[in-house]
């Protein structure tokens, strides 16, 4: 083969490899007949430029928190033995326990402060505490809880033991005594009966306590026979203001025929007021007032209505009635 066909192969071969750019331009410059100055060349796939690289702005990486870091073993261990030695000591609490508080419960059962040691009584005014601690029946010497279990008992023995007792209550002081605390009920009128005075308890019962004299400055109820009764006229009684109570020196049960609930009242000023006892406190509010209207000395009436009259006057009716019986 010629050098010359050669040549045209290889020219050919160059050309069919050329880009469409440098075609054109190796076209252009045969017609003007001119020598291509620059000598065609194959890119290859591997020698093709490189895009050019794009400027990015770098931007900082947001802050992360580290990880923790997992514990080995070895930094567990030491956590391990505290937790297995927690373990062991409430074990041996729970088996330990029960044995401990036995022992204790037995050396408490045999020694002396499981008995009763001491019986104190507080509260009484009229009653011995020696009367009130055989009322209740606690026994020294003998086992302070069982009898301070039945406490309930012994405190009713107290309270029926004498009418005076109005409540009894048994407490527990440290180490072995027993408590009893006592609450009476107060003297609140006298009860004449042939000369002598009674006592009177805020509840209406009237002790069996006679005295010659009165040692308290109560008023004295003369007449009355019913504890109802007399609880009745306490109880009005006692709602009075003090003033008036202190005016009254003796009450005294005078029912009539009309009114079985009538009480004759006589007043440290000479007065007398009968007066039923269901309206006592209500009617009693105008004494002061009909008393400094009087001119005398007499009787103020508050059975029906509220009107005074002198002694004088009264006892000539009473003359009338005896006449006409």
């Amino acid at each position: 083969m010629s050098p010359i066909s050669n040549k045209e192969d290889e020219k050919h071969t160059d050309e069919s490899t050329l880009t469409p750019w440098q075609k054109e331009n190796l076209k252009y410059q045969k017609e003007r007949g001119e020598q291509a100055t620059w000598e065609p060349k194959v890119l290859s796939n591997e020698e093709a430029p490189a895009e050019p690289e794009l400027e990015t702005e770098e931007t900082p990486l947001e802050e992360t928190q580290p990880l923790p870091r997992k514990q080995s073993f070895a930094d567990r261990l030491p956590n391990l033995k505290k937790e297995r030695h927690r373990r062991l000591l409430k074990r041996m609490a729970l088996i330990i326990s029960p044995f401990l508080i036995a022992i204790i419960g037995l050396t408490y059962y045999v020694s002396p402060y499981s008995k009763l040691g001491v019986v104190k009584v507080s509260g009484n005014e009229h009653i011995k505490a020696a009367d009130i601690e055989k009322a209740s029946k606690l026994t020294l010497g003998s086992g302070l809880w069982g009898q301070f279990s039945n406490r309930g008992q012994a405190e009713a023995a107290v309270k029926k033991s004498n009418p005076r007792i109005q409540s009894a209550q048994i407490q527990w002081q440290f180490p072995n005594e027993l408590a009893i605390k006592v609450t009476e009920y107060p003297e609140v009128a006298w009860s004449l009966r042939k000369k002598e005075y009674y006592p009177i308890l805020a509840n209406g019962v009237i002790l069996e306590e006679s005295q010659k004299k009165i040692s308290k400055d109560l008023p004295v109820l003369e007449g009355f026979e019913e504890q109802k009764t007399i609880e009745s006229f306490l109880k009005a009684f006692k709602k009075l203001p003090s003033e008036l109570q202190n005016a009254v020196s003796e009450i005294h049960y005078a029912p009539s025929k009309a009114n079985p609930d009538l009480v004759r009242l006589y007043m440290n000023d000479k007065n007398q007021v009968l007066v039923p006892i269901e309206t006592l406190a209500e009617k009693m509010a105008y004494y002061p007032q009909v008393a400094k209207q009087m001119k005398e000395s007499g009787v103020i009436d508050m059975e029906a209505g509220i009107f005074s009259y002198p002694y004088e006057t009264e006892s000539s009716e009473n003359d009338v009635e005896n006449q006409a019986e």
